[in-house]
């Protein structure tokens, strides 16, 4: 389900005001465009869904502040980007325990072959960005290494906050398509910190 600009800022309003209709409505036009974000950029379908539950509680415990005025779909996708990031931090979190834990055990550190993977990973991720147009090597540069957001990108560049978003999520496609053949844990640990 769609809901027109006019529609989406009429649910907005009546959130805020705390109606459960329009709640449910904001919910089935933006659940599943969610979801696919979520899980192009997760390994686990259940890490996603939880994603966009976990946004839509965010929503609905904050709808007070809520401005009609303000892209609900900018929102919508920073909460989740945000969320996205909070687990493959964990993963990460998680990974490099496990590591440890693995490595006192064996009394054994990273073997020269994961660095190599890692090195020639972190080689491929450049020589695709260097591949990119001027324009959305600029935009993923500026989100990803130095950390600005979509809005402040945006304004620096004046352009609009669909051209960066799509410069963004078009950069990632490729980068996803040129790694598939990397192995998913260091292809994970790579992402954590591209974020």
């Amino acid at each position: 389900m769609r809901l027109t600009t006019q529609q989406e800022q009429e649910a907005v309003r009546k959130l805020r005001g705390g109606d459960t209709v329009a709640f449910t409505h904001l919910f089935y036009a933006y659940e599943n465009r969610l979801f696919g974000y979520a899980v192009s950029l997760l390994p686990e379908r259940d890490d996603a869904a939880e994603i966009v539950q976990e946004v839509f509680y965010q929503v609905w415990k904050n709808r007070s502040r809520l401005d009609e005025t303000k892209s609900f779909k900018s929102f919508l996708f920073t909460i989740t980007k945000r969320l996205i990031y909070k687990v493959i931090r964990w993963c990460a979190q998680d990974q490099a325990y496990q590591q440890q834990r693995m490595e006192e055990s064996a009394s054994s550190s990273l073997s020269s072959i994961d660095l190599y993977e890692y090195q020639e990973l972190e080689s491929t991720i450049h020589k695709v960005i260097n591949t990119m147009s001027n324009k959305r090597r600029q935009v993923f540069i500026m989100s990803r290494f130095q950390g600005m957001n979509n809005q402040e990108i945006a304004y620096q560049l004046n352009i609009s906050l669909s051209t960066v978003e799509n410069h963004i999520n078009k950069a990632l496609r490729v980068l996803r398509e040129e790694l598939t053949h990397y192995d998913s844990q260091l292809l994970l640990f790579a992402l954590f910190f591209l974020a």
